[in-house]
């Protein structure tokens, strides 16, 4: 694995995420999120535990199961498997990785550009 197959990856199955919480002792109320996410299929976990170990061992994954789904009727949706960034210093290395690298996606590195902004 390197940057280069990681940035495509990440274009095709990252998220950038911002997110607002309610905060009584913020001067509005809510106070903004940032999270990094990538979800995959519980089968792709390898994947997301390699990236994981190339990002410093950065974030926390997460095994969701789509039984409730399949219990209402969709019983080929599949569990997933997420890699979820949410603390500051995890997400400014996710920052560095990827602010000078050229995207194929221009809505993707706008997506990225806006995010990182929060």
């Amino acid at each position: 694995m390197d940057k280069q197959w990681l940035l495509g990856f990440i274009e095709g199955e990252g998220c950038f995420n911002v997110s607002f919480v309610k905060q009584d002792s913020c001067r509005f109320g809510y106070h903004p999120r940032a999270t990094f996410i990538i979800k995959l299929t519980e089968t792709e976990k390898e994947v997301i535990e390699k990236i994981q170990d190339f990002l410093g061992g950065i974030g926390h994954i997460y095994l969701e199961s789509s039984e409730s789904v399949r219990r209402v009727g969709l019983e080929n949706a599949r569990d997933s498997v997420s890699m979820r960034v949410t603390k500051l210093e995890e997400l400014e290395r996710i920052i560095d990785l990827l602010k000078n690298e050229t995207f194929v996606s221009k809505q993707k590195r706008r997506d990225f550009e806006n995010w990182a902004r929060c």
